[in-house]
């Protein structure tokens, strides 16, 4: 029986902040069906040592995989990361190091491990070898859903399913065919999570900090939703209208775009008209009393500014006739110096 093979390539490798080498790990899942399926990320080389540490952790044994070693500069410190040459051992050595991993029949206990699969951003099903229709593409992770929100309240399936669903959308965005399904799927799956975040929350499985950064983890698939399936259905509909008539574009333009409308922002979504009307009387009555707060601020400017060119004016005054005083007593020292003068003359 054929088994998946899963190809391995680390060919681009970016320098970030001159400080350490982030490498692209490009996978292709050759499936027995003909089938292919690419997926990549982004690691650092702690990263893959911060996995085998995991992986050792989970099994309560040692890997059988070689990573490269630390390579040793002057005075037994590590070599920098963004030397060229230690880039182009690691890029060979981490490359021989998932092949192995990931393509070993034997024992597979290593990479069906969910910390495979996070560190990869593949699904947790990506070994399934059932043969593939159209939609084939999506059928893992959609059979993943979790329609009970009980079932998530595990910390570490949370992060699974949010996983899956960060897979699923890069995918269903490829396939404009499939982006309406899949978007309706995903939203519900996205209530789930956000009832099972709230969950683990108040039974305190994790702490506040954790819960706040997966929040903002659910805020940003959520955005992340709404501007690839707006982008994705505008698309559509461009190419659709060029192909109609007149009267037919106008039947298409009337239909609604999936998610979030164009200009529509975090405050205005989910109000309906009366909500709208009443936030804009809102937002301008606060932008009136922040006018009125500035006019008020100009005018005390502008009396601060006479106030001072009054002031300068009396100073000028004042030097002036310092300056007529100053004369006066100059004209007299000339005089009381000319009597003096005359007077030990005579």
């Amino acid at each position: 029986m054929s088994e998946l093979r899963v190809g391995v390539e680390i060919n681009t490798v970016q320098i970030v902040k001159r400080s350490y080498a982030l490498y692209r790990i490009d996978l292709i899942l050759n499936r027995p069906d003909g089938e292919k399926r690419p997926y990549h990320a982004f690691r650092r080389f702690s990263e893959f040592i911060k996995l085998r540490q995991d992986l050792e952790s989970e099994m309560g044994s040692e890997l059988p995989y070689e990573l490269p070693p630390r390579i040793l500069g002057g005075w037994l410190k590590p070599s920098g990361s963004c030397d060229p040459d230690v880039i182009e051992l690691r890029k060979k050595e981490l490359t021989r190091f998932l092949n192995d991993l990931l393509n070993d029949s034997f024992d597979s206990r290593w990479k069906r491990s969910p910390y495979v699969c996070h560190f990869l951003q593949l699904p947790s099903s990506w070994e399934d070898l059932k043969p593939r229709g159209r939609n084939s593409a999506f059928r893992d992770l959609e059979g993943s859903d979790t329609s009970n929100s009980a079932d998530l309240k595990d910390p570490q399936r949370w992060l699974e399913e949010l996983r899956n669903c960060k897979i699923l959308l890069a995918e269903a965005a490829r396939d404009h065919s499939a982006a309406t399904k899949i978007g309706i799927q995903l939203r519900l799956r996205i209530q789930n999570l956000e009832v099972s975040l709230k969950n683990i929350a108040r039974e305190q499985l994790v702490g506040a900090s954790e819960i706040k950064r997966r929040h903002n983890l659910l805020s940003g698939l959520k955005t992340d939703l709404n501007e690839k399936l707006v982008k994705t259905n505008s698309n559509a509909f461009d190419a659709t209208t060029s192909l109609v008539g007149p009267n037919e574009e106008e039947t298409h333009h009337d239909r609604p775009l999936l998610g979030r409308k164009i200009g529509e922002t975090s405050q205005t979504l989910g109000l309906n008209d009366q909500d709208l009307l009443q936030l804009h009387k809102d937002t301008t009555q606060q932008q009136d009393l922040e006018l009125e707060q500035l006019r008020k601020i100009i005018l005390n400017q502008k009396q601060l500014s006479l106030s001072m060119n009054q002031e300068l004016t009396q100073q000028n005054e004042l030097l002036d006739l310092m300056s007529g005083e100053v004369e006066s007593t100059a004209n007299k020292l000339r005089m009381a110096n000319r009597g003096a003068k005359r007077f030990n003359d005579n």
